[in-house]
């Protein structure tokens, strides 16, 4: 589930922690634009790798926070456009470009070679001539140019969310991602995550709202006593599986106390809730999946 914290370079409450069937979580703000994740130790080789080569202008913007090096995220649709960081000399400072994709014609697809594909051309090229540019606080203002239809709907229940969200898809002929990401697919990628881990747990813990990760959790070892705690979202026996639930005390929103935190990083509002039930009722070999820092 993604779960809204406070973006450390720029303390607004629009940073979205979103984890990964893999086991890693992804932190992107939709206010400034920063991204990070958390093999993103700054400095480590994974850095590295994926930032070594790029622009510039990226790592001068680089923050580090916590020990975790943040980047401008860029978008790039080959059919929708790009979104990127760009130098302003005059004012001395930095702005978000929005440039969107225009068909490529007949008569000049030659000019654009598709060099992953020889004989092939592109179909659609970027419209330098019309970008659009915005403030370094207003990246989703530029995600909204290339066509990302972000609906802010008032705080209340997650079934007043659902229902206002079913029809729009009704409304606009889109397809509505299950709550939790419950699908076969997810809950499949899941288990085959958990399966490469070298381990056999007995028991096996996680906080639990739609149930995905701990029924793929569930899959991957059959024999293991499973526990849930549950967070926000009332999990039906569907969802929950063969797990055992505990209820936690804490509202969704709220942030778990410092005296009852695990040892180690933990999204406060999310995996935190679980540690003094794990430190009351897990017995030896036990499993706790630890979704988000």
């Amino acid at each position: 589930m993604d779960d809204f914290k406070t973006c450390p370079c720029c303390n607004s409450n629009a940073c979205i922690e979103t984890p990964t069937p893999d086991g890693n979580t992804i932190q992107l703000c939709w206010t400034c634009g920063m991204t990070t994740n958390n093999l993103m130790v700054d400095g480590s080789d994974f850095e590295k790798e994926n930032y070594e080569q790029t622009a510039e202008i990226h790592t001068d913007l680089k923050p580090v926070h916590d020990g975790f090096a943040w980047y401008p995220h860029v978008i790039n649709l080959q059919e929708r456009g790009m979104i990127f960081p760009e130098w302003n000399k005059r004012v001395k400072d930095w702005y978000w470009a929005a440039v969107k994709a225009i068909p490529v014609t007949e008569e000049e697809k030659e000019k654009y070679p598709d060099p992953h594909n020889p004989g092939t051309f592109y179909k659609f090229k970027m419209d330098i001539q019309n970008i659009k540019r915005y403030d370094k606080m207003c990246f989703m203002d530029a995600a909204e140019e290339l066509g990302c239809n972000i609906i802010e709907v008032p705080m209340g229940f997650l079934t007043n969310i659902q229902a206002k969200a079913k029809k729009y898809c009704l409304d606009n002929n889109a397809h509505l991602i299950p709550f939790g990401g419950d699908h076969p697919i997810i809950v499949e990628a899941m288990r085959q995550t958990a399966l490469s881990l070298d381990t056999n747990p007995k028991e096996i813990w996680t906080v639990m709202s739609s149930g995905v990760l701990s029924r793929g959790l569930q899959g991957a070892f059959p024999n293991a006593k499973v526990y849930g705690v549950r967070i926000g979202h009332n999990t039906t026996a569907r969802e929950q599986g063969r797990a055992e639930t505990f209820k936690s005390k804490y509202k969704f929103h709220q942030e778990c106390k410092e005296p009852e935190r695990p040892p180690f990083p933990s999204s406060l509002t999310y995996d935190s809730k679980a540690w003094t039930f794990i430190k009351e009722h897990a017995g030896e070999d036990s499993l706790f999946w630890n979704v988000g820092r």
